[in-house]
């Protein structure tokens, strides 16, 4: 499998990077993309991907930097940009009818001993733990959609909304009792969608305080056939995040040497570019 994934990779990068790179650097972003997926398809340090020993002929290997050139043309925006078209090569195309979008969270926790100072303590699985958390949005079809990385002592409802500016409506947005906030249904409702999310406080009337006209529609879409299905469908998402946490060249536990909010963001972004792949691997078997 790992020699599919490879051969996939190395096609896509060298497709869409062909070219480009600035003029003056011996080696281009597709040459930086792929020592770096090399590093994360393999679970190891980049430090290990510029080995060449660790490299087998069948494989291509591209040129390889010295440590310090990698990591800082990581940072560039061209490589990113990269990465990011990768990510969505093999995101499958929308399917018919109106969308129901999936928002969560997963938190990434690290050691408590780590000195990253970047992550903080926060809520997780279990109780406290400290880290990092991943903020997505999914759909059925397409799998992960938006993502970013914050520390994990970071709310859910002051991500959400810059995820929502991403989406474009008419559709429905499905979350948690987390979710369930008058400034986000109209935040969702600005971009065509529909915010419906579980009641925080299950059995209580509303009361006489002003609430969202968003926020009602969503509540009483609850109590109709149409929105219990929607609520139950939305547990998609956690199947998508144990799929990317889970197996060979999975997400989870972040790896020693991952530390610092800007290489736990490039980890996860290589480990969503092996989840989709995998993802349409599965999807072109069942065609």
């Amino acid at each position: 499998m790992e020699g599919e994934l490879w051969k996939e990779i190395h096609s896509a990068v060298r497709a869409l990077g062909k070219g480009r790179g600035p003029r003056r650097h011996t080696y281009t972003d597709a040459d930086i993309a792929l020592v770096f997926l090399w590093a994360v398809l393999h679970e190891r340090p980049m430090t290990w991907a510029l080995d060449p020993r660790h490299w087998r002929s069948e494989h291509r290997r591209p040129r390889l930097p010295s440590t310090s050139t990698l990591s800082e043309r990581l940072r560039t925006a061209g490589v990113q940009h990269l990465l990011r078209q990768i990510e969505a090569r093999w995101r499958p195309a929308a399917g018919p009818g109106r969308p129901a979008f999936w928002i969560d969270a997963k938190p990434l926790p690290i050691g408590g001993c780590s000195g990253d100072r970047e992550a903080h303590a926060g809520w997780c699985a279990g109780g406290m733990g400290r880290g990092y958390k991943l903020y997505a949005i999914a759909e059925k079809t397409r799998g992960l959609l938006y993502w970013v990385v914050r520390p994990m002592n970071v709310n859910e409802t002051k991500v959400a909304p810059e995820l929502i500016e991403r989406l474009e409506g008419p559709g429905y947005l499905v979350g948690d009792r987390e979710y369930d906030v008058g400034r986000l249904h109209d935040v969702a409702a600005a971009r065509g969608l529909q915010l419906v999310a579980s009641r925080q406080r299950l059995g209580r009337k509303l009361g006489h305080r002003p609430h969202s006209p968003y926020r009602r529609k969503g509540l009483a879409l609850l109590e109709r056939p149409l929105g219990r299905p929607l609520i139950h469908d939305r547990y998609g998402i956690d199947r998508f995040f144990e799929e990317l946490i889970s197996g060979a060249g999975g997400l989870a536990p972040l790896p020693a040497w991952v530390r610092g909010l800007r290489r736990v963001e490039n980890w996860v972004r290589g480990k969503t570019i092996i989840f989709h792949l995998k993802r349409w691997f599965r999807l072109a078997a069942a065609a």
